[in-house]
Order: C-alpha cells, then sequence, then structure tokens
C-alpha cells in the first residue's frame, strides 16, 4: 500500500480476488484498498466461487458498496479525469461466472476505451468486437511458481500468450499484472509480486 501512495498514480484500477476460501478477508482487505480511493474495481474467480458451502460475491459487493468503490461487471461506464474521457468496460468473470460485454459499444465521446477483466483469457473470446486501446488484466500472478522465471502454469487457456506482463491482441496492449496475492499455496518462486503503473 505505501509503495502504490509513493508512485502517486493519477487512476487506480484494482482486478478482483478480494476473497480467499472464506470471508475472512474481504472486509480488511476492501478496507485498505478503499484507502487509496480507486477508480474501479472488477471482481475475480475467488470472489464469486463456492467453497465450502460458501460464497463471498455478496460480502464482496456489499462491502464495496459500503466503503465508495464503484464495481463494473458486465458493463460500462465513463469516467472523466483531467481532460480525459475514459471508458471502462468490465466482464464479470469468465471461469467461474458468465462474462459479456457484447452489449457494449464504444462510446464515440471517449478519448479511451480500457478492457478491466481480472481474467485474460476473456480479452481474445470477449471483446473481439470492441476497438478497444488498452486492456488490463490479472489472474495469472505471473505463474507465481516458476521454473526460474519460466510459468509452470498460468490458469490461462492461453498459457504463456497471455501469462504476464506486456503481451498483445490484434496488435492492443493487454498488460497482464502478477498481483499481490497467491493462490492455493502461499509463495512465488521467480515470479514476484507487482502492481503495474502505465503512463499514457
Amino acid at each position: 500500500m505505501g509503495r502504490i501512495r509513493d508512485l502517486d498514480p493519477d487512476l487506480i484500477f484494482i482486478g478482483g480476488d478480494y476473497a480467499d476460501r472464506g470471508l475472512r478477508y474481504v472486509s480488511p482487505c476492501l478496507e485498505a484498498l478503499a484507502e487509496l480511493k480507486p477508480a474501479m474495481a472488477v471482481l475475480g474467480n475467488h470472489d464469486v466461487q463456492t467453497i465450502a458451502g460458501v460464497n463471498p460475491r455478496q460480502a464482496v459487493v456489499e462491502a464495496m458498496e459500503r466503503l465508495g468503490i464503484p464495481l463494473i461487471c458486465n458493463s460500462s461506464e465513463v469516467i472523466e479525469h483531467g481532460k480525459w474521457r475514459i471508458q471502462l468496460a468490465g466482464p464479470a468473470d469468465c471461469r467461474r461466472d458468465v462474462a459479456y460485454l457484447g452489449h457494449v459499444a464504444r462510446d464515440p465521446s471517449a478519448d479511451l476505451l480500457i478492457i478491466l477483466s481480472h481474467n485474460p483469457d476473456f480479452i481474445p473470446i470477449g471483446c473481439t468486437h470492441l476497438p478497444f486501446d488498452l486492456a488490463l488484466c490479472g489472474h495469472t500472478h505471473g505463474g507465481q511458481i516458476t521454473w526460474f522465471g519460466r510459468p509452470i502454469t498460468t490458469h490461462s487457456i492461453y498459457r504463456r500468450e497471455l501469462g504476464r506482463g506486456l503481451c498483445f491482441f490484434r496488435g492492443k496492449p493487454v498488460v497482464v499484472s502478477s498481483g499481490v496475492g497467491t493462490t492455493i499455496l502461499p509463495l512465488r518462486f521467480f515470479a514476484p509480486p507487482g502492481i503495474e503503473l502505465i503512463e499514457l
């Protein structure tokens, strides 16, 4: 959190997975993120999948509403920042939910169209009709446990093609963040956590 404050970004987008195997971390996680005043958020697969009979979706969405964190889910919204009008389109998680942006078109008044998707797999399957300028994704943890930097798995059907860092789809930039969390095992190997600073 301190690193993000030091960077002093103009806009902050958060990409999902605020819950992990229950509700224990939902409130503390979102309370900390709310202090950063994010411009927009989407949900991740951990926020909507049922584990041991517990589905965190309602708790996550209610906490976001309470804390004033704006959320898009299978929808689009235009925000203004300085002279910029930025259209943000955000699908639900395509792994554990029904993700759809087929009804979204580019707003002609927007200077930029940014796709904010937890899972990068949605970009090739759900954004072919959208002339977007940039896609911001996560989910893969950069491989989390790699063979000295070479991901063993990325939890993406496109594997390393949309595994981490700056990737491209039809010539458009897709930034896949390694994120700051872990899954299954609380460790990383040659896949350091990261936050992405993007200058436009």
